[in-house]
């Protein structure tokens, strides 16, 4: 019940924060726009029309899979309005210039789905919180909770209309399974979740192979999950796609391709990077760019420092959740294709429980050593 009273603490915590910065105001952006339009999708579902053209109809609209679309629309549609009709912007502009007079008929929605996106990412902060406090101790959630809920990134990604704080909160909940004992049904779940993150963008996939990486390990040798957990991602993402149906693996290499296309223009015009040392620069900009960032980087660089000497102390929740943070930072720097500030934001939360847990462990020891205390800080106690 601790643990849990500690995620709901920081739940509310994240919300008032929103709502005194004001992070859901402001003019709508140009995506805002697009991903609100695709909410059509939804009214497709609801009508139970799955061979419309419009599944397959442009380039932008096949690859971008369709979870995101369904929430935006549920979220529009408890809002007590209907979602919009079918085309998507896309469709109507291709040169994805939605201002004025195009742009119009959909600010209304935006309220709804930028609500959406805030109770997302609350709901990425009480996770934080309750695997900092459960696999280590309340100090650890309490910093954790404290370095999510005052980024920058976080707010950013809070008032932002587009599906990436939905996905990032499907990545946190596979960074938990990760954490917990390995068994059948979690491996199932993790497939469950990790095909929405996949449906939700595309790069879902890295978070369920890290997952099933970290489990795998864990499970030593044991063949029965992971084949389940599999077939569950395989089974998920083909059901919730309708743009699958008729083909799956041609239309899944066929909407690979698309992405190629895509961000081949997206390089074309300057937004890629020139090697790993310009990638970096990125991130760092990104994460650690402003006078809290300093802080934060001070802060994890001591306390990354800290749990490295003490790995082999801490208790095997701990460094399973710790690897998963790990595999996934180094698996979104080698994927990171453009110079787009939302996509950083998804190794904020790993390394704010990193943060979390080497900070409360090093001051636990500090404190223990100018009180002339010899017992060292014991991971899962305060």
């Amino acid at each position: 019940m601790r643990n849990v009273a500690i995620a709901a603490l920081a739940f509310i915590a994240f919300l008032l924060f929103a709502q005194l910065t004001h992070v859901r105001e402001g003019r709508s952006r140009n995506d805002e726009i697009l991903k609100i339009s695709e909410s059509a999708f939804f009214g497709l579902i609801c009508r139970g029309d799955f061979h419309n053209q419009y599944w397959t109809y442009n380039i932008i609209d096949r690859t971008n899979p369709p979870v995101g679309k369904y929430a935006f629309g549920a979220a529009i549609e408890l809002s007590g309005r209907h979602v919009p009709p079918m085309p998507t912007l896309s469709v109507i502009d291709p040169t994805c210039s939605y201002y004025g007079a195009e742009a119009a008929p959909y600010e209304p929605y935006l309220p709804a789905v930028r609500l959406l996106c805030t109770l997302c990412v609350a709901l990425i902060a009480a996770l934080v919180a309750w695997l900092a406090a459960r696999t280590f101790n309340v100090a650890a959630a309490i910093i954790a909770s404290a370095f999510f809920i005052t980024h920058y990134l976080t707010s950013f990604i809070a008032g932002y209309a587009v599906f990436d704080a939905l996905f990032i909160l499907f990545a946190t909940l596979l960074m938990l399974l990760a954490a917990l004992p390995p068994a059948t049904s979690r491996w199932a779940l993790a497939g469950l979740i990790g095909a929405l993150a996949f449906q939700t963008r595309l790069n879902g996939a890295l978070f369920f192979a890290v997952t099933a990486i970290v489990l795998f390990i864990r499970a030593r040798r044991e063949w029965k999950g992971p084949l389940l957990g599999t077939a569950t991602f395989a089974v998920t993402a083909l059901l919730v796609n309708p743009y699958y149906w008729p083909s799956p693996v041609a239309r899944l290499q066929q909407q690979f391709r698309d992405i190629r296309q895509l961000l081949d223009f997206h390089l074309a015009i300057g937004e890629g990077f020139k090697g790993a040392g310009d990638k970096l620069d990125f991130i760092i900009q990104c994460v650690f760019g402003d006078l809290q960032g300093l802080l934060f980087l001070a802060a994890a660089v001591v306390a990354v420092a800290w749990l490295a000497l003490r790995w082999r102390t801490c208790n095997e929740m701990w460094r399973s959740c710790a690897l998963w943070c790990v595999l996934t930072i180094a698996a979104i720097f080698f994927w990171l294709p453009v110079q787009w500030q939302r996509y950083p934001f998804a190794i904020v939360p790993p390394l704010c429980y990193l943060t979390g847990c080497g900070l409360a462990g090093f001051g636990a020891e500090l404190f223990a050593k100018f009180t002339w205390r010899s017992t060292p800080a014991v991971p899962g106690k305060i």
